[in-house]
């Protein structure tokens, strides 16, 4: 058995809003792409206005909520908007929208496994919604120390970068030898953007045993045979 895990992170912009008085925060209103007003949408988003600092500088966040990153259009960028009201001056018109950018960020789907104990396994980490290539891609055990393959009989597929799928795909197999109890392992990518850190995300490879019990049947007589599953 198989199943997939995609992992997207919250993602925040920022709006940020010049030579204001100390003590007259502006107020902040959020579109997304779509044009749509997103000020009350709090399922999907999260917002601070901020404060003014001691140079009038305000910084208003927007937080889009993992949910809702994971239901976005893959693209080169998202252009969400931010416009501004006075509150020192009711009455005041609203600014004009300033279009905050974001380049799309990648997401990570790992292929989690459960099959049968003793037997080889090969699990997989694909990352999507790249324009670039990873600096870094590795696999660590569950106490995060590297593995390297050929190692006690670990192979690593690093994979290469799909230019045109914005992709890359790396899979590690674990021998039969290995594979005798649930383990997780960890897919540990670093972007190339400048300041990023790795980011680990945890693959569950699962076991369980299959045993027969024999038994003495008659041609006779209805008969049932039983498969029994453990470590489930």
């Amino acid at each position: 058995k198989q199943w997939y895990q995609r992992r997207v992170r919250d993602q925040t912009l920022t709006c940020t809003i010049g030579n204001l008085d100390e003590n007259h925060p502006v107020t902040v209103t959020w579109k997304d792409p779509e044009d749509n007003d997103i000020t009350s949408d709090t399922t999907n988003y999260e917002f601070s206005q901020g404060t003014v600092d001691g140079t009038g500088t305000q910084e208003a966040v927007l937080t889009i909520k993992q949910g809702k990153m994971a239901t976005l259009t893959a693209g080169p960028s998202l252009t969400y908007k931010c416009s501004v009201t006075s509150t020192q001056y009711v009455g005041s018109p609203r600014s004009a929208e300033v279009e905050v950018v974001a380049n799309v960020v990648h997401t990570v789907e790992v292929m989690n496994k459960e099959q049968q104990k003793g037997t080889q396994a090969t699990i997989s980490c694909t990352v999507t919604g790249l324009t670039k290539d990873l600096k870094t891609i590795k696999w660590t055990r569950s106490d995060n120390t590297d593995l390297e393959s050929e190692e006690d009989g670990f192979v690593i597929d690093y994979g290469s970068f799909n230019a045109s799928g914005g992709n890359r795909n790396t899979t590690l197999t674990v021998p039969a030898a290995q594979n005798i109890q649930d383990t997780t392992f960890n897919c540990v990518i670093l972007s190339s953007d400048e300041g990023s850190s790795e980011e680990s995300t945890a693959v569950n490879l699962k076991v369980f045993t299959v045993a027969s019990t024999p038994k003495s049947v008659t041609t006779d007589l209805d008969q049932t045979l039983t498969c029994t599953i453990k470590e489930l």
